[in-house]
């Protein structure tokens, strides 16, 4: 089960700090206990010293007296030898056991002779000399027991675990509380996005003092849902156009059928209608292929094969099926690419690409105008003799539907799928289009893409 950001959140500051208490509770714990033990042996030092002042040397020998033990006092655990080696004297609370004759030094943890835990320290010592001789050295243990100090320190870390449980339950909450306000703007985000479907896509999202963090993303989410609107708003009109441009050749059919039906009388007027309907079906057939193809070329699926293709006369292969419609308009056609001008794509793509170029500029071209095809370095122009495109009309040239209408005459039997399409298929190939006016009032059309074999081309600007 996949944890929420705020447990994840929770479960991590809980952990840092119940490993950060736990860390300082050690350390405080181990200085504690030191000090604690540092201080017994200190008093335990301090005692041991004040019993060696207890024993006496004179010409007689040593002499010690231990003092008699109140009734319920404290059991006192203490021996002495003197010389080292031989006893001297012991507590009575010490029965029939013995002390060990430790090394002087440091205080040991020793088991007290009632069986209590208790620590021992032993001295080496001198004792008051009375004698005309030297007092040779003597050695005193005393052993206490531990049990108060121990205690002391047990009640510490009683404490320091209630007082660690407390401030880890009081983290956690505080924690809890700043996570929940930290990650109120990701709740607010996550109601709005909730708020929104394919009916509310211009819906954009504003938080209240957003974090910093959140600025970015939320500006992210607003450019896609700005460009899923649009995208959204393309295909509602894209479908609306299509309905209309298929619903016209329809019409175009059933009425050409239903005229024959009421007025051919012999089969010469039956064959005129038949081909009638029959240049609107072909007319109706390229859209939708088109189309058809358009849709292939967004879903990346238009299949590419990649040859050597020879320029000149390709564009010419291309040209052909304009002649007529080209001479109607009395359009002059200048094909100015060299017999060496190559270019490496799939030749049905690029067909689509030069094919649509060519009809666009057979359909806007000013009657008695001209259409030049040349080379560029890194590209192949198309350019016609005009009208120029208005300025605000360009940035839609290659909308899908878009037909400026106002800004070149249009021409019969053109659905504004063309220019698209060629955008479409010449992206799919690499290659970039883009459509210009020229200061002499000429459009230019400029396929963007690798050709081999310009070194003969003469640049500069035709005169269509």
């Amino acid at each position: 089960m996949s944890w929420s950001l705020r447990r994840r959140l929770t479960v991590a500051i809980a952990a840092a700090v119940a490993l950060a208490l736990v860390g300082l509770a050690v350390a405080v714990l181990v200085v504690l206990e030191r000090a604690a033990w540092r201080q017994f042996d200190g008093g335990l030092r301090q005692r041991a010293e004040a019993w060696t002042a207890l024993i006496e040397h004179d010409d007689d020998g040593y002499e010690m007296e231990l003092p008699t033990p109140a009734p319920g006092a404290r059991p006192i655990f203490v021996e002495a030898w003197c010389p080292v080696g031989v006893r001297l004297a012991r507590s009575a609370h010490l029965g029939d056991a013995d002390l060990p004759q430790l090394a002087a030094g440091r205080a040991r943890a020793v088991t007290l002779p009632d069986g209590r835990a208790g620590r021992a320290l032993a001295l080496r010592f001198t004792a008051r000399d009375e004698s005309a001789a030297p007092a040779p050295p003597c050695l005193l243990v005393l052993a206490e027991g531990t049990e108060d100090v121990t205690a002391a320190i047990g009640t510490a870390r009683t404490w320091f675990a209630g007082l660690g449980a407390l401030a880890l339950a009081l983290t956690l909450a505080i924690a809890t509380w700043l996570i929940g306000r930290g990650l109120r703007p990701l709740d607010e985000l996550s109601e709005s996005l909730a708020q929104i479907d394919g009916d509310s896509l211009a819906t954009r999202i504003s938080l209240r003092d957003p974090p910093r963090e959140l600025a970015a993303p939320i500006a992210r989410l607003n450019d896609l849902l700005a460009r899923l609107d649009a995208a959204f708003a393309r295909e509602r009109q894209f479908t609306a156009d299509v309905s209309h441009e298929l619903r016209t050749p329809l019409a175009g059919i059933r009425m050409v059928l239903e005229v024959a039906a009421l007025t051919a009388s012999d089969l010469a007027a039956w064959r005129a209608a038949g081909d009638r309907a029959l240049a609107v079906v072909a007319e109706l057939t390229r859209t939708v292929e088109r189309l058809l193809a358009l849709a292939r070329a967004d879903a990346g699926q238009l299949p590419t094969a990649s040859e050597p293709i020879a320029m000149r006369g390709f564009v010419d292969a291309q040209w052909q099926p304009h002649l007529a419609a080209a001479a109607a308009r009395g359009l002059r056609f200048h094909n100015r690419l060299d017999a060496d001008t190559i270019v490496t794509a799939d030749p049905a793509l690029a067909a689509i690409v030069l094919g649509n170029l060519l009809a666009n500029a057979v359909a806007y071209t000013e009657a008695g105008g001209a259409i030049e095809v040349r080379a560029v370095p890194g590209a192949i122009e198309v350019v016609d003799s005009g009208p120029a495109i208005p300025a605000d009309h360009l940035p839609h040239l290659f909308d899908r539907m878009w037909r400026g209408d106002a800004a070149r005459s249009l021409t019969a039997g053109h659905a504004g799928i063309g220019l698209a399409l060629a955008r479409a298929v010449a992206t799919s190939l690499g290659w970039t289009l883009t459509a210009a006016n020229r200061s002499d009032g000429a459009v230019v059309f400029a396929i963007g893409m690798a050709v081999i074999g310009m070194a003969d081309v003469t640049h500069g600007d035709p005169s269509p």
